[in-house]
């Protein structure tokens, strides 16, 4: 099985996990505090400079991720769910490698099978604490007030998350699949992870659709 588009779907979404930061205890409601809006705007521009150059390395991804600062509660949970987003970018290549790893001597079906479940198991993980990190995002967000276009750019839109919440489903699913050496439930689900990939899209990223101060 391949994931191929989820690197891919990182680089184009990692703006919007990026800009899901927004919110400290002392701004007003609906507004973003000046700590907040300069945290914003060094993440998009960092995120910009690295996207123009093509340079989407994880390193470089996990250090703009890893430089926000823990400004509010909303802040902190951004940059988490930043760091999970790099996490779970890196298990294409984690899964890919493993499967020709497993591949390369088989011996049966049921032996490649067994010998993806950990690659698969450590996908799922990572899925499903990117779906929490930014279902709380959304939520933060929604509770300080702000209005929906400004929460589709601090945080995710309700077709990604839902998109997102089905692809840790689906690579659950295929964990039980693998262990239970079921080919035809794992083809089934890989399309059904594709599709899911496919439908993850990058959000707006115009900070001036949220007031700052």
């Amino acid at each position: 099985m391949r994931f191929p588009r989820l690197v891919f779907i990182a680089a184009l979404c990692i703006a919007v996990a990026l800009g899901t930061a927004a919110t400290a205890a002392a701004a007003q409601r609906g507004v973003l505090s000046r700590a907040e809006y300069q945290q914003l705007q060094h993440a998009q521009r960092r995120i910009k400079s690295v996207v123009s150059s093509d340079a989407r390395s994880f390193s470089t991804a996990n250090a703009i991720c890893t430089h926000m600062h823990r400004v509010s509660r909303l802040i902190a949970a951004v940059r988490s769910g930043c760091l999970d987003l790099i996490t779970l970018g890196g298990d294409d290549q984690k899964l890919n490698a493993q499967a020709t790893k497993c591949g390369i001597d088989p011996g049966s079906e049921a032996a490649l099978l067994t010998c993806l479940v950990p690659a698969v198991q450590s996908y799922y993980t990572d899925a499903a604490a990117f779906y929490n990190a930014e279902s709380l995002v959304d939520r933060l967000a929604k509770a300080r007030g702000f209005g929906r276009a400004c929460v589709a750019v601090i945080g995710d839109s309700p077709s990604n998350i839902a998109a997102e919440g089905r692809l840790a489903q689906e690579l659950k699913a295929a964990v039980t699949a693998l262990q239970q050496q079921n080919p035809d439930a794992l083809q089934t689900l890989a399309g059904q992870i594709h599709a899911d990939i496919q439908a993850i899209r990058p959000g707006p990223s115009a900070l001036s659709l949220c007031r700052h101060q």
